[in-house]
């Protein structure tokens, strides 16, 4: 059977992330929000095929959730999401959804 656990993680409460759980979840998709603790994305690796990182500034300086090579998709305004790629280009290939596009 497929694995359909999706995490998103963020630094702080926001209604979108709430409303994507929510549109995740009634797809069929296993989804669990995690929030500011970044060192409990490594525990749930194993079981999830896919993590949605909902970017404020404050993500470019955690070497703990930089340091995988996880399947990605990332959320978040273009000042944050071109700082995140300056300082990790190697995720340059991941998904980007412009929050205020």
């Amino acid at each position: 059977m497929e694995n359909k656990k999706v995490v998103i993680f963020m630094y702080k409460y926001s209604v979108i992330v709430k409303g994507l759980e929510r549109e995740l979840s009634a797809w069929g998709y296993n989804v669990e929000v995690v929030a500011g603790k970044s060192y409990k994305l490594k525990e749930l690796a194993n079981e999830t095929s896919l993590f949605v990182i909902y970017l404020p500034s404050s993500v470019v300086e955690d070497k703990a959730l930089l340091e995988n090579d996880w399947n990605v998709i990332l959320i978040g305004e273009k000042q944050s999401r071109d700082a995140f790629i300056e300082a990790n280009p190697h995720w340059e290939g991941f998904g980007w959804v412009n929050k205020t596009a």
